[in-house]
């Protein structure tokens, strides 16, 4: 009976220190600037890409899966030159070391630069232009295909459209080019472009077109070359304007979705029913918390199809506050969920969240703190970035 006692008061104790599973780590105090994107690499720890303050393209390479030591390199062509490395995408190249592609200010061109190390230091990185301008090209996102060739989804700036750019070869020595929405009828594409590869290796392309009347989702399979599509406009609609879409493949292939449903100011889940999203398309709000949520979104999918989306949330009135939170979904398209705030310090933080899932099925979030101008990094368990929880007789010990 008194081995009973002390044991009640140790569970109590345990649960209220496992609220949160979350790691936070500065991975570099700055000044930085947004939009970083992260890859997970072929050790299992993840890289970030990010932009200096300065202009500058850095990468940051951890060395355990949580991140809590890491090392940082620029990245400039040539060597002691700089490389503005804005708009940046990071991928594991064939090779196991990370590639970025990213919008070079000073050259006014998308470039791709293929690292000859794991933490892309010592020199020896490799330089390609892909998309030598003379338009703007930004909200740059690449994928590699199972042979090791890059593609690349991106908004033609200037032109206002949806851009598609595909290597013939590992090498890159051959790009091919092609405008997948062209700015038409004052309808405009491209922000906020994502890309993956889906079945049989075409490149899957979304990105937000938008004009005086509306907002939508494009949304495209490109399984010939040149694309013949078809182009599909996805969510949103006249009066139901959308912003900050982001796109990732279920294991099935099956298209998900994020955004922020603006007139309500909430998160919203997409998805499709099927790979092509010919047949139903549905959504739902995830959070519509009353002062605001998902005007930053980034999602990614766990090995058994759930997805799970980053986003900031609005949580204070007074003075004014944003923090980093995460939804993490039971099934497939998110028809039972919770919500977890993962960081709240500073006054806005959670800004351009970039995701992944890390080798041991714990989620990776990079994201900006605005107030602080520091780059930031959250790493959650596998089962969840707010721990076991009341959950602890069904999901163990962490």
């Amino acid at each position: 009976m008194n081995h009973q006692r002390s044991l009640i008061p140790f569970l109590v104790l345990f649960l209220c220190n496992a609220v949160s599973a979350a790691t936070i780590v500065t991975i570099d105090a700055g000044p930085v600037a947004g939009h970083p994107s992260i890859a997970i690499g072929v050790d299992g720890f993840p890289v970030i890409a990010y932009e200096t303050a300065d202009g500058r393209l850095r990468l940051a390479k951890c060395a355990d899966v949580d991140c809590t030591t890491q090392s940082r390199a620029y990245i400039s062509d040539p060597p002691t030159g700089t490389t503005a490395g804005r708009y940046n995408s990071v991928a594991i190249g064939a090779d196991g070391n990370p590639a970025i592609a990213f919008y070079d200010t000073v050259d006014v061109a998308l470039k791709l630069v293929k690292c000859s190390s794991s933490n892309c230091a010592g020199g020896g990185a490799e330089f390609r232009t892909i998309d030598p301008g003379p338009y703007v090209p930004i909200d740059v996102a690449l994928a590699f295909d199972a042979d090791g060739k890059a593609a690349f989804a991106y908004q033609d700036a200037s032109q206002q459209a949806l851009m598609l750019a595909r290597c013939a070869n590992a090498g890159c020595g051959n790009v091919n080019i092609e405008v997948l929405a062209p700015l038409a009828g004052g309808v405009h594409h491209g922000q906020h472009a994502a890309i993956a590869i889906g079945l049989n290796g075409a490149p899957v392309v979304s990105g937000r077109q938008w004009s005086t009347q509306h907002t939508a989702l494009d949304f495209i399979i490109c399984a010939e070359q040149p694309c013949t599509g078809p182009l599909q406009r996805l969510f949103g609609g006249v009066g139901q304007p959308i912003d900050n879409p982001a796109m990732a493949l279920r294991a099935d292939f099956r298209p998900a979705f994020a955004y922020h449903g603006v007139n309500t100011d909430s998160l919203i889940f997409g998805w499709c029913e099927d790979a092509d999203c010919s047949g139903s398309r549905n959504s739902r709000v995830l959070d519509d918390g009353s002062l605001g949520a998902g005007a930053y979104t980034a999602i990614a999918v766990r090995e058994d199809g759930r997805p799970v989306i980053a986003y900031q949330k609005r949580v204070t009135v007074a003075g004014g506050a944003n923090a980093l939170y995460v939804v993490e979904c039971n099934d497939s398209n998110c028809a039972v969920s919770r919500n977890v705030e993962v960081d709240l310090h500073g006054s806005d933080t959670g800004v351009d969240p970039a995701i992944a899932i890390g080798a041991d099925g714990g989620t990776v979030i990079a994201y900006f703190d605005a107030s602080a101008s520091s780059l930031m990094l959250a790493k959650c368990s596998a089962r969840g970035c707010d721990g076991p929880g009341d959950r602890i007789f069904a999901d163990g010990f962490d």
